[in-house]
């Protein structure tokens, strides 16, 4: 409760300031670690490339790799790679935020370190809300959570697809913007 009462509190000062934009590119990276004792461990980096098309709109592009370890008696690690862009647009609050929303497609595969195991390929195409806000002259930080996807997966031939609509907290992502 107090985790979702603070997130409240951040959006509620971002709505509360302004957004400034004057530089036209900006790099960031996501860091993902999770660990639970004596059952998971994972690990993430997702560096992202953006330019600013007008005052509404900006192309991001990105790169991912993740790696997800299941402890017990042999350690399985799975590895993914991912590659990805989005179009954001949305609407100014002032000089510092930013408010958008950024359709984006993601290719993937994932394999895992088993004895003869296939790759599994995945087609993303999403919708994801976010807010980016300017903390200096060249720093922001952005917040996205992941609300409509549709994945397609492959794996040995055979195809699956799933439609998915992110209604809690589970799919907010944090990130550290450098702007140029």
């Amino acid at each position: 409760m107090k985790k979702q009462l603070l997130l409240l509190v951040l959006f509620m000062g971002l709505f509360a300031t302004s957004y400034a934009q004057d530089k036209k590119m900006f790099a960031g990276v996501n860091l993902d670690i999770a660990s639970k004792k004596d059952v998971s461990s994972d690990f993430g980096i997702s560096p992202k490339f953006g330019y600013w098309l007008s005052d509404n709109s900006a192309i991001v592009g990105r790169v991912g790799f993740a790696s997800h370890t299941d402890k017990g008696a042999t350690d399985v690690v799975t590895t993914a790679f991912s590659i990805g862009a989005q179009l954001r647009y949305g609407w100014h609050m002032g000089d510092h935020t930013f408010f958008y929303l950024a359709p984006g497609v993601n290719f993937g595969s994932v394999k895992n370190d088993t004895p003869n195991a296939k790759a599994t390929t995945t087609f993303t195409v999403d919708l994801t809300p976010g807010v980016d806000y300017m903390l200096g002259d060249s720093w922001s930080i952005n917040a996205e959570i992941g609300l409509l996807k549709f994945v397609s997966t492959s794996f040995d031939g055979n195809s699956n697809s799933d439609f998915t609509v992110h209604t809690n907290m589970d799919a907010i992502s944090f990130g550290l913007w450098y702007h140029f």
